[in-house]
């Protein structure tokens, strides 16, 4: 009887003890455990609303930036705070994209850019605002830009540096269309790009044949003539030619 009056007091203690340590755990995990910045996520989130807008009114700035650059890339290091340069580390030459989007954002993308000194290859993609100015330039605003780096295999169990937490700030000239501008690519190392873009002027292309087609020469003089070589190439319409 005895012995059973104990197993009873035993396992109320033990039942006491983990309601105690439960109480106790729950009462920490909601007081302690649960970061501040809980209470201003909305603060601290980046708003994707503003590149998810149905339609951000700048589809007209987008055409006119949208193009392939002609560009130099500089890697400069920055202080620990990310204001001040402190050495040029590298740059090179590379052709950066830029493509339009229907709501009116830019996709820029830098695909495995390399120098003779750096030891990785790095590609960005990041998606740009534009905000016109009256003035002669149109503002460029990137966040939230991933950036990967590879050694394309040749290091094998060592972890790369990434980010995806990129920003660009910079404009575009209108008169000479070009960019510039400074990508923060918030890797583990302070290191921010310097770009200078100018657009590529798409080359005219002969229509093919247009001047490989002798005209004929008219049969009657003072009539109209229609030309059909001619009006194949430059018009819908019929020319007319006059003996």
């Amino acid at each position: 009887m005895v012995a059973h009056n104990i197993s009873q007091l035993r396992g109320a203690a033990i039942g006491l003890a983990l309601a105690l340590l439960t109480t106790t755990l729950v009462g920490s995990c909601t007081d302690d455990m649960h970061s501040p910045d809980l209470e201003r996520a909305d603060q601290l989130l980046p708003n994707r609303n503003e590149y998810a807008d149905s339609n951000l009114h700048t589809q007209a700035q987008a055409k006119l930036v949208a193009g392939l650059y002609d560009s130099r890339l500089d890697l400069i290091y920055y202080d620990a705070d990310r204001v001040t340069p402190r050495l040029y580390f590298t740059g090179g030459d590379a052709i950066v994209p830029l493509t339009a989007n229907n709501n009116g954002w830019l996709q820029l993308r830098v695909v495995d850019f390399h120098t003779q000194f750096m030891p990785l290859y790095m590609s960005i993609n990041m998606k740009l605002l534009l905000t016109d100015t009256p003035s002669d330039t149109i503002r460029l605003a990137g966040k939230d830009g991933s950036v990967h780096t590879s050694d394309h295999g040749k290091t094998i169990g060592l972890p790369l540096p990434e980010s995806d937490d990129a920003e660009m700030e910079g404009f575009y000239i209108k008169s000479k269309g070009e960019i510039y501008a400074i990508i923060d690519l918030m890797l583990p190392v302070p290191m921010k790009i310097r770009w200078h873009g100018k657009k590529q002027i798409p080359t005219p292309q002969p229509l093919i044949g247009a001047w490989e087609t002798a005209v004929p020469t008219p049969k009657t003089r003072g009539k109209q003539y229609v030309c059909p070589y001619v009006s194949q190439y430059y018009s819908p319409c019929s020319i007319l030619c006059w003996g």
